[in-house]
C-alpha cells in the first residue's frame, strides 16, 4: 500500500495477482475489458479507499476505488448492497 501511495502505481505485482488463475477459472472480467451499462459482471478487484457517505434519506452508502491489474476506476455501493455487503466492502 505504501508503495500504491508514494509513487501512484505497483512497481511490483498488483496485490490482487495472486488470485488471477482463480479469477479467470471463474469466468472474472479485467477492469480494463468492462464497459458502460453493464450488469452482472464479475470481476475481482482490491479495495483503495472506502468513503462511506448518507442518503438524503439517511441511509449509508459507498464511493470505492477499486482496481486489478488491468487499471482502476470508481464503484459506488448503493444503500441495499452496501447494507448486505458492508463487512467486505473494506480497504484493503
Amino acid at each position: 500500500s505504501f508503495e500504491k501511495e508514494a509513487l501512484g502505481l505497483y512497481l511490483s505485482d498488483h496485490p490482487i495477482s495472486i488470485f488471477e488463475k482463480a479469477l479467470v477459472q471463474s469466468g472474472a472480467q479485467a477492469l480494463f475489458h468492462l464497459k458502460a451499462g453493464l450488469r452482472g459482471v464479475i470481476s475481482g478487484v482490491f479495495i483503495s479507499t472506502v468513503k462511506p457517505v448518507r442518503t438524503k434519506k439517511g441511509e449509508l452508502m459507498a464511493f470505492l476505488t477499486i482496481s486489478d491489474s488491468s487499471g482502476e476506476m470508481e464503484a459506488i455501493a448503493f444503500p441495499a448492497v452496501y447494507k448486505k455487503s458492508s463487512a467486505l466492502l473494506k480497504q484493503g
